[in-house]
């Protein structure tokens, strides 16, 4: 059987010594994170981590979270990427908890796996590790997708996933031995961890930033990245600052990931980089679905999302009702993988509501689309939703956390795109007195999830209709007029 942990020590035994993996502070070549294997097998063995445990994991180092891969690989575990809070809210059981720093509630606890200092003192010593070995049935990685209904869903991915040609990602040749691959988001994410397995087994480095991820432009530079991968919101971000462009001399590709990347942002990065520009629409229940290449001398269609190219993905349109149209080549757009060893499910306790859900094995993401041979258009949401920095919230879930954690009396939420194409969150209240938005922000964190609140505007009376309910065309129209002030 095929396996994650055996690939990295063929590709490992034909370049020991070199750099593997670049963070902030280190620089571990591929012996040396065989190394750190080793150490941590170890303690997980005389811990009483056996085969097929689940363990979640805390640790945010990007060399803790390579080597909990190669680990679960080897041992058939099933690792666990969310907050521990999370995990218990949604019913998962596990059996021990891997962390860097303390766990509150956990320090007598002999689940609680604390990375010290100890477990170092003897890294390297010894013969080279022979890890190429795997016992079990496989691993399984469960991360967390957004949702939209104010609690993240709980997603696996099966190992196999991450070892079949990624389909749906044509920069899939970009991973060589001389790659090195920077993704601006966090190591922990799925599509990051799958990108720097990929780069690893081909044989190239990776650049995985912590402390820094924020400021990651002059380590492109710094490690001479030739692959970047990032977001709409971070693409935003880094057009926005002095002179970019001195950063990107070593890129050769750019690939940005999320629903939609607006022609804005498209040109923008063209204009400081020479990259191969590709961009990216799927979800992470199934991955990417379409890519598309930007060409800096032809317009883009507008909503184009790039073209399907995966042959283990069935599309298919629904009504407002999520009834199947088999005929319909536009609507509520839904997708279904057809290879069971690949195949992402749900697990834990999952909320639906109604819009965003799986009906006939197809995953529903609430987008409304159009398909016209291989190609996609984005036409817009099916619901009340907010899309920021790639997670997908509910406007109606905003707006309860605000009335509940501000005292807020009645509060309307949209989402209104900016010059970028990046939705912001536009906040419409009924209240006593004013409430600024760094108020709202944590009466939001705490129970939806981290949202920023761009605009706040308290009204003497919110907009209804003859029915006495907000009128939430109203409220989007004052917030379509209000963002251009």
């Amino acid at each position: 059987m095929d396996r994650i942990i055996s690939r990295f020590a063929a590709s490992a035994a034909l370049r020991p010594n070199k750099v593997a993996l670049f963070t902030e502070k280190n620089q571990l070549t591929y012996d040396d994170l065989l190394y750190l294997a080793q150490v941590f097998e170890t303690r997980f063995r005389t811990s009483g981590v056996k085969l097929g445990d689940t363990l979640v994991v805390l640790a945010e180092q990007p060399e803790f979270i390579v080597v909990s891969y190669l680990l679960a690989s080897r041992m058939s575990l099933t690792l666990v990427f969310s907050s521990l809070s999370l995990v218990r809210d949604a019913g998962l059981k596990f059996d021990k908890v891997l962390a860097s720093e303390p766990v509150e509630g956990m320090a007598d606890d002999p689940r609680l796996l604390m990375i010290t200092d100890d477990w170092f003192a003897a890294l390297g010593s010894g013969s080279r590790p022979d890890l190429s070995e795997a016992f079990g049935d496989g691993a399984a990685f469960i991360g967390t997708t957004s949702g939209s209904t104010g609690r993240p869903k709980f997603v696996r991915t099966p190992e196999m996933r991450h070892l079949i040609k990624p389909q749906g990602f044509r920069l899939a040749n970009a991973h060589t031995e001389r790659t090195r691959f920077l993704s601006t988001m966090s190591a922990r994410q799925g599509l990051t961890a799958a990108e720097n397995l990929r780069t690893l087994l081909a044989g190239g480095s990776v650049v995985a930033l912590r402390e820094h991820r924020s400021r990651f432009l002059p380590y492109l530079d710094h490690y001479r990245v030739t692959y970047l991968q990032t977001s709409p919101f971070t693409l935003k971000q880094m057009i926005e600052v002095p002179q970019p462009g001195q950063y990107f001399a070593s890129v050769e590709h750019v690939y940005v990931s999320g629903s939609m990347t607006s022609p804005v942002l498209l040109e923008g990065i063209a204009t400081i980089s020479r990259a191969e520009i590709r961009y990216g629409y799927g979800l992470h229940e199934v991955g990417n679905v379409s890519s598309g290449l930007y060409d800096r001398d032809v317009s883009r269609p507008e909503g184009y999302l790039g073209e399907v190219d995966r042959d283990d993905i069935e599309i298919a349109f629904f009504d407002d009702e999520l009834n199947l149209r088999p005929d319909a080549n536009e609507g509520i757009i839904g997708f279904r993988p057809t290879r069971e060893d690949t195949r992402r499910s749900y697990v834990g306790e999952i909320q639906s509501d109604g819009l965003t859900s799986v009906v006939d094995g197809y995953f529903i993401p609430g987008d409304l689309v159009r398909r016209e041979g291989d190609s996609l258009y984005f036409l817009g949401r099916s619901k009340n939703i907010l899309n920021m920095a790639g997670n997908k919230f509910s406007l109606e879930a905003l707006q309860e956390a605000l009335e509940v954690g501000c005292g807020i009396r009645h509060a309307a939420c949209a989402a209104v795109p900016d010059a970028y194409g990046i939705e912001n969150l536009h906040v419409f209240y009924e209240a006593k007195s004013e409430i600024d938005t760094a108020a709202m922000n944590i009466a939001i964190a705490e129970r939806v999830g981290a949202v920023s609140v761009g605009r706040a505007v308290r009204l003497d009376r919110m907009p209804t209709t003859e029915n006495g309910k907000i009128d939430i065309s109203q409220v989007r129209l004052m917030a379509k007029n209000n963002s251009a002030v």
